[in-house]
């Protein structure tokens, strides 16, 4: 895994890049996201942590026109479902999402600090990648999209 960070805070993508992790800016958050994306490809997991309702939406709404075989996003249930309502607004449809769109993302192992998420979410990655497709905690909402279901 290669780590690579986007975000609009100058001081944390400092702090990123002295611990060894890419980082990438643009004149946007868009324009940064666009960049960081165009060589991501069918193997590669990307996951949005933003904290910004409006930037994590952003880098949702652009991850889903990549390849990845993992979109984890930290993301409540009104989240994940403010999420899906306006992606379908987007034109993305639902068959897009399924398998490859989790929110929230991460295994629940009863986390309850940002290193336990952190291990929650890269086991769900491997577990992804080694073809476990137990994804019932994250169908709910997708499939109430995929339904035309009010999420």
């Amino acid at each position: 895994m290669k780590p690579i960070a986007v975000d609009d805070n100058k001081d944390s993508l400092g702090e990123m890049g002295r611990m060894g992790i890419q980082t990438i800016d643009g004149e946007t958050m868009e324009d940064a996201l666009r960049v960081a994306f165009a060589g991501v490809g069918a193997a590669d997991s990307i996951v949005i942590a933003h904290g910004d309702i409006e930037y994590d939406y952003i880098a949702l709404r652009e991850a889903v026109k990549t390849r990845a075989h993992y979109i984890g996003v930290l993301a409540g249930k009104r989240k994940a479902s403010e999420f899906l309502k306006r992606l379908r607004e987007d034109g993305v449809a639902g068959n897009e999402l399924v398998g490859r769109v989790f929110m929230p993302a991460g295994l629940d192992i009863g986390s309850d600090n940002p290193l336990e998420i952190a291990v929650s979410i890269i086991a769900e990655i491997i577990r992804k990648k080694k073809g476990i497709k137990d994804w019932s905690h994250h169908l709910d909402l997708v499939n109430k999209l995929i339904k035309g279901d009010p999420a």
